[in-house]
């Protein structure tokens, strides 16, 4: 998991990593030692090769079965988009594989409309956190729950006010 000392050296990593191609982030996280969910799903992504499948519901099969990487989007119109999870998360590339870092002694956990933070003696507790558990920890005080500030939120939660806006996705493939 990376860690920085406070917001300010994590707005400068993200700014950082987020004005680099894809080889020069995955050069960087070589040279760093880590591989970070962006990354994997990068890759993972790469490796898809939408022609194999034959139907819709190959599609939405394969997507169950790697939820954790890739997701459907369906859009106005009707179409879906088969797309990386996280793919407009603007710190997908400071994630580690379990979509977490830590601020100073905070631990962050991103999921796709929200953030939980939690004080880093719950780590592994919060690591644990998925989609479908994650009603039981909606009241816990250990756990905070950061909604981007274009959300709806109840008056009990936090904005992420001082986060930059979500980038414009680069890739994406239509079925």
């Amino acid at each position: 998991m990376l860690y920085f000392n406070d917001l300010t050296a994590f707005r400068e990593a993200r700014n950082f990593i987020n004005s680099m191609t894809s080889d020069k982030i995955r050069t960087h996280e070589e040279i760093n030692g880590y591989k970070s969910f962006g990354r994997i799903c990068d890759e993972l992504y790469s490796n898809t090769d939408p022609e194999e499948f034959r139907s819709i519901e190959e599609i939405k099969t394969f997507v169950a079965l790697n939820s954790d990487y890739f997701q459907l989007i369906e859009e106005e119109n009707g179409n879906l988009t088969f797309e990386k999870v996280l793919f407009k998360n603007p710190n997908r590339y400071l994630l580690n594989k379990d979509r977490m870092y830590k601020i100073n002694r905070t631990v962050y956990k991103e999921f796709e409309d929200f953030t939980i933070s939690t004080d880093e003696g719950n780590t592994d507790l919060l690591k644990s956190i998925n989609q479908s558990s994650i009603i039981t920890y909606e009241n816990n005080p250990d756990f905070r729950f950061i909604y981007p500030a274009s959300t709806k939120i109840s008056s009990e939660s936090t904005s992420a006010k001082d986060l930059p806006p979500v980038p414009n996705p680069t890739c994406g493939t239509s079925f």
